[in-house]
């Protein structure tokens, strides 16, 4: 009994341990790294802020499901989680970011509460989720403002209630609610829980009712605004597959294309892209890490072959590696790494399988403490890597300067007649929103004057802003304030102020003419 109690406090030590852990590298200078915002997190921060302020999002939709932003239709179950915090908080970068970074430190949990059940061996649970909580895919996702970090955290909460506490209408509701969260949940979130609930209970009437219950408030937005859309625009139907003239009468396009899903399909196991180039997209990526630690590769391959031999022992985690990729495979990127994020937690418990096999090989127990001591200086370089280099690789990503100037722009244009925005960014009227917090009701009310994208292609004019190319020459000497980049206003040119990226370049441009 006294053992029990002991292995029980060990656990639950071993749960807040990782939990204090992940949490503290994922909220540490938040507000600093990256540097700004992006788009996506300006428009995440600013419904949210709409939302609370109104129950409206900017273009004035009541409580919506989906968020129109830039026609990209985002599903808006993340905006509603960041409106406490920035109730708490105020409107601002960390209180975006916050809820994948909470939601980022309960995944580990989860993954050892899973992991544990499956193997009935808390050791490997715990190494599954401390090496999840380093892995460089999962510190990059949690530091940023995505609604699938928070979406396949949901839906490995819907596994763990289903396999671990045996609550398959549980487990629906929160594999239904990681559908709201993210488009990729919505192709495999209800097959995966389908064959869990199968394997470990019957069937009944009652899973299909709630189910479509569930689902009838997505079914009806699906009816109310253009979400296909959004597949249509990613989806790699709308690619049709290159064959060279010569090869063309022995090598049609339906062979190339079936080619082409295998390909990606196996694209999201290969060595290659886990460990050493990770996603193509900047912004989603650490740069000089893959998606996976570099030095787990060896005990990967280990614990897959481990895996492979003992299939039958862990056939509930089958149906996540085999239906996980779907989602990227569907869409035109090579290899999507936001759309995949289910996959990348079970390749943390297939490295700590293959470690725990080398473990208990290992004859002295100081070789036995080298082994995870070795793994420190990765993630050392990780965690460095993610907060102190990203922000200056990937600076074009985050659109350094807004949150500068943006404060500048507002207390000095009060002396100007209009205020004109140019900028190389795509909508730059959302970082106006976001980091002047912008009053929601006035912008909503003003909206028939935008066009359906708003401004991310489109002029548009509120109140005494003007978002469109600026015309200097013409426009230099008359009340306006000018807000530019280097190009629009040329260097030398009197009464300006520069803001300026990482890398020391000037990002925004203000000029002010003197009111002498």
């Amino acid at each position: 009994m006294g053992w029990q109690m002991k292995f029980n406090h060990l656990i639950i030590g071993s749960l807040i341990l990782t939990f204090g852990i992940s949490l503290f590298i994922r909220v540490y200078k938040l507000g600093e790294s990256p540097r700004s915002v992006n788009w996506d997190e300006a428009a995440i921060g600013y419904n949210a802020f709409a939302l609370y302020k109104t129950g409206h999002d900017e273009f004035g939709k009541y409580f919506p499901l989906s968020l129109q932003s830039f026609d990209d239709y985002k599903p808006a179950l993340y905006t509603y989680f960041s409106v406490l915090p920035i109730a708490l908080f105020g409107l601002n970068d960390v209180s975006v970011r916050l809820p994948s970074a909470v939601f980022g430190s309960i995944l580990p949990i989860i993954l050892i509460i899973l992991i544990s059940k499956i193997t009935k061996d808390w050791r490997v649970g715990i190494l599954s989720g401390l090496l999840l909580a380093f892995e460089p895919w999962a510190l990059h996702f949690s530091r940023i403002a995505f609604e699938a970090n928070i979406a396949i955290v949901l839906l490995y909460i819907g596994i763990a209630v289903i396999l671990v506490f045996k609550k398959p209408y549980w487990g629906i509701v929160f594999g239904v609610l990681s559908m709201y969260g993210y488009h990729a949940q919505r192709v495999i979130a209800l097959p995966i829980i389908f064959i869990l609930i199968y394997f470990k209970n019957k069937m009944r009437p009652k899973v299909f009712l709630l189910t479509g219950f569930l689902l009838i408030p997505l079914a009806m937005n699906f009816t109310k605004q253009p979400i296909t859309a959004r597949f249509a625009a990613t989806s790699i139907f709308k690619l049709a597959p290159y064959v060279p003239e010569k090869y063309q009468d022995n090598y049609s396009q339906t062979t190339a294309f079936g080619n082409q899903v295998i390909g990606r399909y196996l694209a999201y196991y290969s060595p290659a892209n886990l460990f050493v180039r990770g996603s193509n997209e900047p912004v989603l990526r650490t740069p000089g890490n893959g998606m996976l630690t570099s030095f787990g590769f060896g005990f990967w391959l280990i614990g897959f072959g481990y895996l492979i031999k003992n299939v039958k022992k862990y056939k509930y985690l089958l149906p996540i590696f085999l239906l996980a990729p779907l989602p990227g495979v569907i869409t035109w990127n090579w290899f999507s790494a936001v759309r995949t994020l289910t996959l990348y937690p079970l390749f943390s418990f297939v490295t700590a399988i293959g470690l725990y096999q080398i473990y208990n090989l290992l004859k002295y127990k100081v070789l036995k403490i080298l082994l995870f001591l070795m793994f420190i200086p990765f993630w050392v370089y990780t965690i460095n890597s993610e907060i102190a280099f990203a922000p200056v690789e990937n600076y074009g990503e985050f659109q350094p300067g807004f949150e500068e100037s943006v404060p500048y722009v507002l207390e000095k244009g009060k002396a100007f007649e209009k205020i004109i925005v140019n900028s190389p960014q795509a909508a730059p009227y959302i970082f106006y929103n976001f980091y002047g917090q912008l009053d929601p009701s006035i912008y909503i009310t003003k909206k028939t004057e935008r066009g359906s994208n708003a401004g991310t292609e489109q002029d548009y004019q509120i109140g005494k802003f003007e978002f469109r190319k600026i015309l200097f020459e013409e426009e230099k000497d008359k009340n306006i304030l000018i807000a530019g980049t280097a190009v629009s206003i040329k260097d030398g040119t009197p009464n300006t102020k520069d803001f300026y990226d990482p890398k020391g370049y000037v990002s925004v441009r203000v000029y002010a003419p003197s009111k002498e």
